[in-house]
């Protein structure tokens, strides 16, 4: 910054001093011009997750309860913070609101933003999807759950649109939704897929909507409780039975709370694409001290999963899997782990949970689900980036052929 801010300032000096010294002015020009045009084809670098920007989203909108009838204007306060930021970042935004038979008097919304991708309205678009829920418990003021998980999404959001101005654009269009009515029984996510994804794809690819073939979703919910002390960790009931592997794995880490579990249904091939996808990005975006375990469900029957594996249909991906919509569900594993045992849906789920480890924890899922998206959405100019730390630039984009040239021409004529 001190650079750029010397070559424009440094003109003036020249003109002053050399008012008929037409080449220095020259000169001078063609610095703050290289510095411009290396600074658009470098890249605006799309930089890995912010946890300042994730902390201040929690402090601000998702720190205290967000229910209809403990906290409604702290809710409302949320649901409206998440369309500004969407719009903010770039989506096209709406409300999708509904009722709830059990709450008449009570309007619950949904907040959808998407970005279109080259596809869009066409049958060859396959629609990624990320979705959080805003909403809390009554008793809780939901820092984990699911200020967290919002905060997460929101960081996709950014980092997503950001390569998208870099990279030509998506293929595939890209679609982010923060439900309400999850602690309500999975009532947002129901309206979402059952009713306005139906009505919306209808009015944007017509006779094609029925024949669209869905890229996936990827739903975020409790995230950013990472715990690396032994016996932190406590497997729901049946794991040890029904994925042995994971246990076994577990196990030998000393029963430690420092991985996210990925969720999904093994002999689904989108759910399985999708997860391979998440676990190749998780092993090579670096920060090994957080782990990742994978619980590949061995039946796709939803009378099966929702009977057998409850513990692992606890969040709005079991609306869509209702559907035989392909999805992941990723998790800390809620109230398995350290605070949360004793914190989940209570008032210690609060801004203590906001330390260091906790959202750099989060900020790799987060680095992590932007890639699978960008993958999954298929950029017009296929991006690279390198892996870091959580809280620094870790991505970069490969030096465009002309800032390279450009570079060359500034070193050798205009030093």
């Amino acid at each position: 910054a001190e650079y750029m801010g010397s070559l424009i300032r440094e003109p003036k000096r020249e003109v002053g001093n050399n008012i008929r010294g037409g080449f220095g002015v020259f000169k001078s020009i063609m610095k703050i011009t290289t510095v411009t045009i290396l600074c658009l084809s470098i890249g605006v670098a799309v930089r890995s997750a912010d946890v300042n920007y994730m902390r201040t989203m929690i402090q601000t909108h998702f720190s205290n309860t967000r229910h209809h009838q403990t906290n409604p204007s702290y809710k409302t306060a949320a649901k409206v913070a998440i369309f500004n930021e969407f719009q903010r970042l770039g989506l096209s935004t709406v409300y999708d609101i509904y009722n709830d038979p059990n709450y008449p008097n009570v309007e619950f919304a949904n907040v959808v933003g998407w970005l279109k991708g080259h596809n869009f309205g066409k049958v060859n678009d396959k629609i990624v999807g990320v979705g959080a829920h805003y909403d809390t418990f009554s008793t809780t003021k939901g820092v984990d759950d699911n200020g967290g998980g919002v905060a997460g999404m929101l960081e996709v959001v950014r980092q997503t649109v950001a390569l998208s101005r870099t990279n030509g654009g998506y293929g595939n269009t890209i679609m982010f939704a923060a439900f309400d009515g999850e602690e309500e029984g999975y009532t947002g996510s129901r309206d979402f897929v059952t009713k306005w994804l139906q009505t919306w794809l209808v009015q944007n690819y017509g006779s094609s909507a029925t024949s669209l073939v869905p890229g996936g979703v990827i739903v975020m919910d409790t995230l950013m409780n990472y715990n690396n002390a032994p016996n932190s960790q406590t497997p729901p009931t049946g794991i040890q039975q029904g994925f042995p592997d994971t246990y076994n794995s577990i196990q030998a880490d000393g029963f430690r709370g420092d991985f996210i579990a990925l969720v999904y249904r093994g002999p689904d091939p989108n759910d399985s694409t999708l997860a391979r996808a998440f676990q190749s990005a998780w092993s090579s975006a670096g920060r090994p001290q957080y782990k990742i375990q994978s619980f590949s469900i061995p039946t796709d029957n939803i009378n099966t999963l929702l009977t057998v594996y409850t513990d692992l249909l606890r969040s709005d991906h079991r609306s869509f899997w209702k559907i035989s919509y392909p999805g992941i569900f990723l998790t800390d594993s809620a109230n398995y782990r350290g605070v949360m045992k004793n914190c989940f849906h209570q008032m210690c789920d609060n801004s203590s949970l906001l330390t260091a480890d906790n959202l750099n924890f989060l900020g790799k899922t987060a680095d992590v689900v932007t890639q699978v998206v960008n993958t999954m959405a298929v950029p017009t100019v296929p991006t690279t980036t390198t892996n870091k730390p959580a809280n620094s630039a870790s991505r970069l984009h490969e030096p465009k052929t002309l800032a390279a040239i450009i570079l060359v021409i500034s070193t050798v004529f205009l030093v």
